[in-house]
């Protein structure tokens, strides 16, 4: 399995959101052409981690330009 350095902490911090708000999870979107890379990895990396390891990422305008957090 693949998990960030920081995930216990976001492990916890999930686990407060489920306690308090009645949270069920995370949603993620990926554009079609991601999803054999994420089966085949078998998890998400980090945008940072796929640029940094030379891993193909489809960059979708509509996220970055209407969805920014």
């Amino acid at each position: 399995m693949c998990y960030k350095m920081n995930y216990e902490i976001i492990k916890e911090y999930v686990q407060v959101l489920k306690e308090k708000y009645g949270f069920n999870g995370l949603l993620h979107f990926t554009d079609f052409s991601n999803l054999m890379g994420i089966f085949e990895k078998g998890c998400l990396h980090s945008r940072k981690y796929c640029l940094e390891n030379n891993i193909k990422v489809i960059k979708t305008e509509f996220v970055y330009n209407n969805l920014q957090i």
